[in-house]
């Protein structure tokens, strides 16, 4: 697709979308103005950073995603772009939640009791067996136990949680 100085951004954003299966965003230019020395042609070979640079160079940004709406990596071809997939274990939103909670369970003086009951129900709901649960319980004891601020009745209703969705 050749773009030009009367380019459309719906007809690129289209374009993209259609051919690739690609979102986009683009932004910048002065006000509504767009830039009058566009000159470039968009080819499935062409790699996501070359498109990114030849908007750049007329003052415009474009921010490419998959259809999860997630970054599309500079180094993908437009045609292979499709394609990303932003794999991650099934065990590391869990580990990472968890993680999250043991860093704070070692400082006492924590006071952000409600973020950390949230991160909980995150992880509660996350889990998906008995041992994981075990392990959740485990550490909801421990900030109970070294956390001033989080009180019985956080303790409980967070307990109340995991009680209903394990044991």
């Amino acid at each position: 697709m050749y773009i030009g100085a009367n380019f459309s951004e719906e007809t690129i954003k289209k374009y993209l979308k259609v051919t690739y299966d690609i979102n986009s965003k683009i932004t910048g230019g002065v006000g509504k103005q767009k830039p009058t020395h566009l000159n470039f042609t968009i080819v499935g070979n062409m790699m996501v950073i070359d498109l990114i640079k030849s908007f750049k160079r007329s003052g415009l940004n474009i921010k490419l995603f998959n259809s999860d709406g997630i970054s599309i990596p500079n180094y993908y071809r437009l045609v292979d772009a499709k394609d990303f997939k932003n794999e991650r274990d099934k065990d590391y939103d869990f580990d990472q939640l968890f993680s999250s909670l043991k860093s704070i369970s070692s400082s006492s003086d924590y006071s952000d009791v409600e973020w950390i009951k949230r991160i909980f129900s995150r992880l509660i709901k996350k889990a998906r067996n008995n041992d994981e649960a075990d392990l959740i319980n485990n550490l909801l004891a421990l900030v109970f136990k070294v956390n001033d601020k989080f009180l019985e009745s956080d303790f409980n209703e967070v307990q109340k949680k995991l009680k209903k969705n394990f044991f």
